[in-house]
């Protein structure tokens, strides 16, 4: 039962912590406490919403219909960020290492951040599509990897619909409804990798969520990760295993990626990864285990970047340093992980942590509370005011101001009327009008592919060495 098996792991993660390090008491009372308060009180929490869940799938009638922002994308939309998805912009990898990297440390196109708003956006609408799977009679979905793509009618149909094919790669290992999938267009060469997010009613994908025990990353990673993510991608593995030959849910999406790569028209694909709310927690340990291995991706294939939405904390200090790291080496490496966040959403402040680095070089390594984020952070607001980023030279200048948009609420909508705004924050269609909001602060695709055509000589403001972000950004 997923819930004994929780509540074991988190009275053992108490046990071991205290046991190795009971000094800890008096080093760090205050941390201390707080992991013999919340560990207890989550156990507590989910013994709750078990009995709730019960209670409600007595009641539970299968009405839910498909969301209409499905049928509100304009291939227009489809057509700009395919030509998008599949622009090399000029960008080599090495054939051994295959990391994604440019030539040229003159060229000005290599300063600019690649972030796009019409990827942005359709990339959003295939992670809310990857919700639509059908529940199987049963309630439990095969967890076996050779039963794949059953129950995803309507995804296949719509992306149909848009141009693309839509094949899934893993179950991740579990009869609960999370689950890896592609999308691509035969005649384009990219590849996108989604990864579906939590539905409110599986109590399955709340123990994953809840599981905020970290587990030693690095047979396959760095750092610690939080344990419930980890695990649906690499399996209860065996520390210390010079060598894995068991199957699990990283290996077993390559394998089926091999498959799809070998029906693409085109030279060199490029892969591209995204996901929400727990998809992108998913993504996100997808794509850090890329950026530490590219030569795992097929021949033939350039690691893009992930647009992630809705992101939890992933992993400890450690591992957002050497994501971090990872981003920078080679220092011409053009990789970005791209965090977009709406407003006031509240899973993107969880589990607890700290995204400052000066502060993080304090915290204890047993702390519970030792997360922070990974990627490009970007900011939207349902007013419609200027994002907020770190990124120089991402937004348009462009005076503040009231974006106009349709404010009519509809039937996705209305269900959420009376829910919390750092609740509603989180849906995908809350994210979807935030970044139509956003739109006028961000460069259009065209005006993004002009820019990367021809080669551009560095300003000479930007050979200083001290030059600071409010300089790059008149670039």
């Amino acid at each position: 039962m997923p819930l004994i098996r929780y509540i074991g792991r988190a009275a053992k993660t108490l046990a071991l912590t205290f046991l190795f390090d009971w000094t800890q008491i008096i080093r760090h009372p205050i941390g201390s406490l707080t992991t013999l308060i919340v560990y207890p009180l989550t156990s507590g929490l989910m013994v709750v919403v078990s009995v709730g869940f019960r209670l409600i799938g007595r009641f539970k009638k299968q009405t839910e219909q498909h969301p209409k922002m499905f049928d509100e994308v304009e291939q227009e939309l489809v057509n700009t960020a395919g030509d998008f998805l599949q622009s090399s912009f000029g960008l080599a990898y090495d054939k051994i290492t295959k990391i994604t990297h440019h030539n040229d440390y003159a060229d000005a196109r290599y300063i600019r951040p690649s972030f796009n708003i019409d990827v942005a956006e359709f990339l959003l609408v295939l992670s809310a599509l990857m919700y639509e799977r059908e529940e199987p009679p049963s309630g439990e979905y095969s967890s076996n990897d050779g039963e794949l793509d059953r129950n995803t009618d309507y995804i296949r149909e719509k992306a149909h619909h848009w141009g693309l094919e839509f094949k899934s790669l893993s179950e991740l290992g579990t009869s609960a409804s999370p689950f890896c999938g592609a999308f691509w267009d035969p005649h384009k060469n990219f590849v996108v990798i989604a990864f579906k997010g939590t539905t409110p009613t599986d109590f399955a994908e709340w123990i994953v969520d809840a599981s905020i025990m970290r587990t030693d990353g690095r047979t396959q990673l760095f750092g610690e990760v939080h344990e419930g993510f980890y695990r649906m991608l690499f399996g209860n593995e065996k520390k210390g295993r010079s060598k894995l030959i068991e199957s699990y849910s990283y290996r077993n999406i390559l394998k089926n990626l091999l498959g799809i790569i070998s029906t693409i028209n085109g030279g060199k694909i490029n892969v591209w990864v995204t996901g929400h709310s727990l998809g992108s927690a998913l993504a996100s340990l997808f794509y850090a285990r890329l950026m530490r291995s590219p030569a795992d991706l097929p021949d033939d294939c350039i690691l893009r970047d992930a647009y992630i939405y809705g992101t939890p904390c992933i992993g400890n200090g450690e591992f957002a340093i050497n994501f971090s790291s990872l981003c920078n080496t080679p220092s011409n490496r053009f990789n970005t992980c791209w965090r977009v966040i709406d407003d006031k959403d509240i899973v993107c402040n969880v589990p607890v942590g700290f995204d400052d680095l000066e502060v993080l070089q304090y915290v204890s390594d047993n702390y519970i509370f030792d997360y922070a984020h990974v990627g490009e952070a970007i900011r939207l607001f349902q007013d419609g005011r200027k994002p907020k980023t770190e990124v120089a030279g991402l937004l348009e200048e462009r005076e503040e101001g009231n974006v106009e948009i349709s404010d009519d609420v509809d039937d996705d909508e209305e269900k959420y009327r009376f829910v919390p705004a750092f609740l509603k924050d989180h849906f995908t269609f809350s994210y979807l009008r935030a970044i139509k909001k956003a739109r006028p602060y961000f460069p259009s695709s065209k005006k993004t592919k002009e820019l990367y055509k021809e080669p551009q000589p560095v300003p000479i403001c930007l050979n200083n060495d001290q030059v600071d972000n409010n300089v790059k950004k008149a670039v």
